[in-house]
This record gives C-alpha cells, sequence and structure tokens, in this order.
C-alpha cells in the first residue's frame, strides 16, 4: 500500500490544503469571463429557462418531480435539483448559473489532488494531474455549458468517492470504526454522484484499479470484490433505470435506425479521436458527426493500435502498474458513453471525456516522470518541472480561446459550422438564434445552407425532421422531409411526415397530395390514416375524417391518441353520444399521459360535459401540478364558466396565479387569465389592473382582437360585474 502519512512527507502538514485552494482559485480565475455568458439554445431551454418545475425554485413539489420520472430522456434528480436551487437563488441570471458550474468544477479538481496525493504519497504529480483536469481545454464543454451541470456535480461526487475510499483503506487495519465511516461516506458519495449523472456507473471498476495501484491491497481478489458489492447493487439499479428512461424518451437509436455494424466500425476510431483530442486538443466541436463511414483502413488501424497499448499495459503491470490503472481507468470509464448503446445524435462529445480522460493524464504524468528520474542527468527536475508548467501554460491559453465560442449561441454553432460545413444540426441551431434575434434574413440563408448540408442518407435526415417536430418546430421539419424526398420521392414515411408538417403549417393543399400518395404507396400506416384525419378535419370535413379515424384504429387498437382522435372527429362531425366510448378506451390505454388526458377534457368541453371535463382537468394536474394547459384551461373553466354551481373564483385565482408564475408573468396565455380569476373572486380592483396589464401585452404583441375582447370585459369591472361567457 503506497499511502503516505503526513508524518512521512518533509513539507508542512497543511501544503496539500493549501496547494487545493491554490488550485480553486486559479480555476476561478480561469473560468471568470463565463459571469458574462449567456444560455445557449442547446439543451438549456428545456433544463433551465423554458422548464417550469425548475423556474419554480427548490420545492416538495420539486423534490417529487426531480425524482418521480425521467425528464429529458435521463434521470439524475440531484442535477434537476441543483438547477431549481439555482433559480431560487438566481432567477434567470445565466452568468450566476454558470458560476456555479465553475466553482464545482473546481472543486472536483482540488478533491481529486486530495485523493490522488492520499493514495500515492506523490503531491506534484498528483497536482499536475488535477490542474490538466482543471484547466484541459476538453474541459470547457462540460463548465461553459449549464445544462452540463451533471457532468460537473457528479465529477465532484467522483473525487469525494475516491478520497473517502483512500481514507477507508488506511483505516482499516489502524483504526477498523473511522473506516467504516469513511466506507460510509465513499458509499454516500457515490450515491449522489449517480443521482447527478449515471455514468458513474463505472467507478466500482476504477477502485477494483486503484487497489491494484496505487494502494496496492494485500487482500484477495474475491474480498475485495466482496467490498464493491453495495456499489455494484447501486450500479445495477441506477444501470437500469438510465436506459429505461432514454429508451422512454426516444434517445435510443434503434439497431434499424444505427445497425450494429457501424456501431462497432466507430467505436475504435471514436477511442482512438478522444486519446487524439486528450494529448492534443484541437478542433473543439459542440457537435460531432453522427454514424461517419469511416474508411475500413483507417477502422482496422484504430483496432491495431488499441490492441497494442492495451497488450503493452497488461504486459507492463507489475513494472509500470500506473500505465495499466491509467489505460483501462480511461478505456473502461467510456464504454458507457462508446456508441454501443448509441443515445442522441453523436458519435462521441468533448464532456464525455471529463472523467475518463484522468487515466490518461495519471498515465503520461507518471511515465514522464519514470524516463527524468531513470536516467539521473542534472537538472532533470529542473527541466521536468519547466515542461510540466509549460503544458499547464498551453492548456491555459487553449482553454481561454476555447470559452470564448461558448458565449452565446450564434458564437458556439458558427464555430462547429465552421470546423464542419456539413454539420446541418448546427445550421438549424444557428439559424433559430438569428431568428429569435430578429435577424430574420440571416436566419433564413443559414437554414437554406442546413438544407444543402443535410446528410444523404435518407432515414437520418427523417430523423432529424422528426426530432424538430417533436420538438415543436415545423418550419425546421419541413427541409428535412423535402431532401428526404428529393433522394426517395416515393418513400411513404417521409411523404406522410412532410403531410403532417404541412398540416401543422396550414398549407393544406399540398398537405392533402402528400398524404394521398403516402397512402397510395402504403394503405396500412395508422400514423397517415391519423394525420389525414386530421387534415379533413381542420379543413371541416368531419364526415370524410371519421373513416380515417376508424381505419387508424382498426390498424393500431392500442394507440390511445388514436381513440381520442376519434372521439374528437365523432364530435366534429355531430355525433357526440358516440364520443364517450372512445374517449375511455383512449383513457384506458394510457392512463398515464397528459397530453392524451388534456384532448380527452378539451372533448368533453365540447360535448358540454363541463363537471366530466373538470375530473380530468384535476387529474391532470394532480399527476403533473405545473402543466399549463390544464392550468390554463381549469383557471377559465372555474373563473367564466357556464354553470355558477360550478365556478369557483378563488381555486381560478390560485391557478392563474400558478400558470403566470411559471412564465414569468410574460406569456398573453396566461396573464389574460387573472382578470377574470379577480374578478369572480369578488376582488375587482385587482381584475382592473391585471386586465390593463393584459391588455397592454396583447397591443406590444400584436394581438388587436384580444386586446379589444379584455377592453370589454374591463367595462364590466368598472360597473361592478363580472364576465361569464354565458353573459350572466
Amino acid at each position: 500500500m503506497r499511502i503516505q502519512s503526513p508524518s512521512q512527507s518533509d513539507s508542512p502538514e497543511n501544503l496539500p490544503r493549501l496547494l487545493g485552494l491554490v488550485l480553486i482559485l486559479l480555476t476561478l480565475a480561469l473560468y471568470w469571463p463565463v459571469r458574462h455568458f449567456e444560455f445557449v439554445n442547446l439543451d438549456d431551454p428545456v433544463y433551465v429557462y423554458d422548464n417550469p418545475a425548475v423556474q419554480k425554485g427548490l420545492g416538495l413539489d420539486g423534490v417529487v418531480w426531480a425524482f418521480s420520472g425521467a425528464h429529458e430522456a435521463n434521470w439524475h434528480p440531484l442535477t434537476w435539483l441543483s438547477h431549481m436551487l439555482d433559480c431560487q437563488l438566481f432567477g434567470l441570471s445565466p452568468g450566476d448559473h454558470h458560476y456555479i458550474n465553475v466553482l464545482f468544477h473546481a472543486a472536483a479538481g482540488a478533491a481529486l489532488f486530495l485523493a490522488l496525493a492520499q493514495m500515492t504519497g506523490a503531491r506534484w504529480r498528483s497536482l499536475f494531474v488535477a490542474a490538466v483536469f482543471l484547466w484541459h481545454p476538453l474541459r470547457v464543454e462540460s463548465v461553459a455549458w449549464i445544462s452540463e451541470r451533471k457532468d460537473v456535480l457528479s465529477g465532484l461526487c467522483f473525487m469525494l468517492t475516491l478520497w473517502t475510499y483512500a481514507r477507508y483503506v488506511q483505516n482499516k487495519k489502524l483504526n477498523p470504526p473511522r473506516a467504516t465511516l469513511h466506507y460510509r461516506l465513499a458509499l454516500l458519495s457515490f450515491t449522489l454522484g449517480l443521482l447527478s449523472k449515471s455514468m458513474l456507473v463505472t467507478l466500482p471498476a476504477v477502485l477494483l484499479l486503484l487497489d491494484y495501484w496505487p494502494l496496492r491491497r494485500t487482500e484477495s481478489w474475491r474480498e475485495l470484490f466482496r467490498e464493491k458489492i453495495p456499489f455494484l447493487v447501486l450500479t445495477a439499479t441506477v444501470s437500469v433505470i438510465t436506459f429505461l428512461a432514454q429508451e422512454k424518451g426516444g434517445a435510443i437509436a434503434s439497431v434499424a435506425t444505427l445497425p450494429l455494424a457501424g456501431r462497432l466500425a466507430n467505436l475504435p476510431v471514436a477511442y482512438l479521436r478522444y486519446l487524439g483530442k486528450i494529448l492534443c486538443p484541437q478542433n473543439l466541436s459542440v457537435m460531432y458527426l453522427t454514424h461517419v463511414p469511416w474508411p475500413p483502413a483507417l477502422v482496422l488501424a484504430a483496432v491495431l493500435i488499441l490492441a497494442a497499448i492495451s497488450a503493452l499495459a497488461v504486459y507492463r503491470r507489475k513494472s509500470n502498474p500506473w500505465l495499466f490503472v491509467g489505460w483501462f481507468w480511461f478505456a473502461g470509464m467510456l464504454v458507457p458513453v462508446s456508441g454501443l448503446i448509441q443515445v442522441g445524435q453523436q458519435s462521441m462529445a468533448d464532456r464525455y471525456s471529463y472523467l475518463p480522460g484522468i487515466g490518461i493524464t495519471i498515465a503520461v504524468t507518471w511515465l514522464a516522470c519514470e524516463i527524468f528520474n531513470s536516467r539521473n542527468r542534472p537538472f532533470a527536475s529542473f527541466i521536468l518541472g519547466g515542461l510540466g508548467v509549460f503544458a499547464l501554460a498551453a492548456c491555459c491559453a487553449a482553454t481561454s480561446i476555447q470559452l470564448t465560442y461558448w458565449e452565446n449561441s450564434g458564437l458556439l454553432m458558427q464555430h462547429a459550422i465552421d470546423l464542419d460545413p456539413k454539420n446541418a444540426a448546427c445550421y438549424y441551431t444557428l439559424g433559430t438564434y438569428l431568428h429569435r434575434h430578429g435577424n430574420i434574413t440571416a436566419a433564413k440563408e443559414t437554414m437554406r445552407k442546413g438544407i444543402a448540408a443535410l446528410p444523404n442518407d435518407v432515414n437520418e435526415a427523417i430523423q432529424m425532421g422528426t426530432r424538430h417536430l417533436d420538438d415543436g418546430q415545423p418550419v425546421a421539419a419541413l427541409p428535412c422531409f423535402r431532401f428526404a424526398l428529393l433522394q426517395r420521392p416515393d418513400y411513404e414515411p417521409a411523404l406522410a411526415c412532410l403531410g403532417e408538417t404541412l398540416r401543422q403549417l396550414g398549407q393544406f393543399q399540398e398537405a392533402n397530395e402528400a398524404l394521398q400518395k403516402a397512402l397510395t404507396l402504403n394503405a396500412t400506416s395508422y400514423q397517415t390514416h391519423y394525420a389525414m384525419a386530421k387534415l379533413l378535419e381542420d379543413t371541416h370535413h368531419a364526415e370524410a375524417a371519421l373513416a380515417h379515424y376508424q381505419n387508424a384504429a382498426q390498424l393500431q387498437p392500442a394507440s390511445g391518441l388514436v381513440q381520442a382522435g376519434w372521439a374528437t372527429g365523432l364530435i366534429a362531425a355531430g355525433h357526440p353520444a358516440e364520443a364517450p366510448g372512445h374517449f375511455q378506451a383512449a383513457l384506458k390505454l394510457e392512463p398515464n399521459n397528459i397530453s392524451l388526458r388534456q384532448q380527452v377534457a378539451r372533448g368533453l368541453l365540447q360535448m358540454n360535459a363541463l363537471e366530466e371535463a373538470l375530473n380530468q382537468y384535476r387529474e391532470i394536474l394532480r399527476q403533473e401540478p405545473d402543466f399549463l394547459p390544464s392550468l390554463k384551461d381549469l383557471a377559465w373553466l372555474l373563473a367564466t364558466g357556464p354553470r355558477a354551481d360550478l365556478r369557483d373564483g378563488p381555486e381560478a385565482v390560485q391557478l392563474a396565479e400558478h400558470a403566470c408564475q411559471l412564465t414569468g408573468y410574460k406569456n398573453t396565455l396566461y396573464t389574460g387569465l387573472l382578470d377574470a380569476a379577480y374578478a369572480e373572486a369578488g376582488r375587482l380592483a385587482e381584475a382592473i389592473t391585471a386586465g390593463e396589464k393584459a391588455r397592454e401585452l396583447y397591443l406590444a404583441a400584436g394581438d388587436k382582437n384580444l386586446a379589444a375582447l379584455t377592453t370589454q370585459r374591463l367595462e364590466l369591472y368598472r360597473a361592478g360585474k363580472k364576465y361569464h361567457v354565458d353573459g350572466r
């Protein structure tokens, strides 16, 4: 065992803590510019500034929400809670959110230094490893991207696990009670890390490597493995939860979409690319293309190089154990993100190297020291120290440059496009950023370039378009489906998706042509029948729509969405008596689908089944208290509904205020609720104030019709009356 006690060191006892503090302060200085950075429109909207649950701040409801399900195809409740706390403390000030990331990162580096120094007794080598971890440009993505809070938070927990585990090993024979305490602390740190990011599932394997070196434990491997059982149980549990969350969220690509052969070919190349970027960081991008068809010669070369390094590490494991541990630390920790189970769009990502890269730094650092020390050259330590300082200075310079690209989404996406002009996804993200900032001409030109950059793979283009459609961005989805049809004009899935996209855009004639052609090619697609039914409903052909709803239901009887659509179609066609049965079937098929239940509630309102609709809205808000469409509908019904016995002013106020709080009192869909709710509750002075504010917002948004309706309600309030939809 190579743990060095303080008495063995010829340095002052408090030197490690002092050096750790220096690391923290220098890291805070290096990342100081992020105080002025914006949110980026990759993940930041859904993680923070467009997420009502997060914006509410930390509270019991937030804790339940964070732990109760998979959000954004992931399960990392502690990360969600940290974002909630940020919003509670700082609101939506992006600079403060950024700097909390920096604080976690700096603390993680200091803990890494203390853990390695505790294990190896080599303080200066450990200090260098920690400094490279903190200042390497590959870390910028994890630190300067607010949504990557999960990296830095789990990283801190990872380092604390290593530190407390080292203390456990040190005290196991000398002080068993203290050892037990440190073991439990290590297990707690590991648990918190898993709750931050599931990539820590490989940590038990890292602990076994550290048992081999530098701890050099003499216990049998069976005993060492038994000691890790609690860690392995946690690993297995979180692995299953994460896989189910990602599968449910649609983040895991199927073998049909991304064949196993392609994944296996990408794996060795990705490992080699990670190794190259760790040793020589350049051309760092926020998004690397997925599923690049690598030349077979490159794949073979990558396999041979990786195999040679692995064989060397095994062969030299006794004389150079740090090479064995460092290499397999790197190789093992990358397994969850290696692409065998493909999650998301990317073949690799800088952030995935956050913890695996430490293994390579350990191996290279100890190798350099061993080479210089073995030759006993004069001034070897000075030369080695000079090289170390130069390497750290180069890291800091590269990091400072890389940071500049993260100032806003425009700079970030443009940098990615400069590195890879074929990266269509970045063109669309940049176009969205330009559009939101009022640069419409540049946004259109950027989108046009994105179309030209789309891959020649039809399925990939359809996947990209489907993602845009699911995100409520039919404008961005449209060119993807058009491109797919340029490659394969008679491809039914692309035609069906194009038809649905055009329907959402209100281009009904062209949507009809696309859907009719899709049905001619394949009359057994329930999605196409459903899209055609919605189109016919939108164009006031309700009876014709029913036939397509019926076809869709026969083809896919287990779809609650189809059953609910059929019910609303029956109402539109003047057959409301038949609708309740289909609504009940829809809810029986998908009882936890709140969007479906919302559709059912609105259908019941159309039927004037007010009590049943109220029950559905209340069930939705029981399942998801922050579901804005139901908050809006229920507040309006309770404030203005036609039945006096169902109106409830105080509850309407509570719901309307909650909706406005979630949207920062800036969304006219919800601010327009307040005046009617206040009036129903008898708070007419507040109703007048709220109505005047809502009218100002409507006028600012250019919505003169709603502004006029609000003016009419204001006249009632000033006359001491309330507003009800039946006029009473």
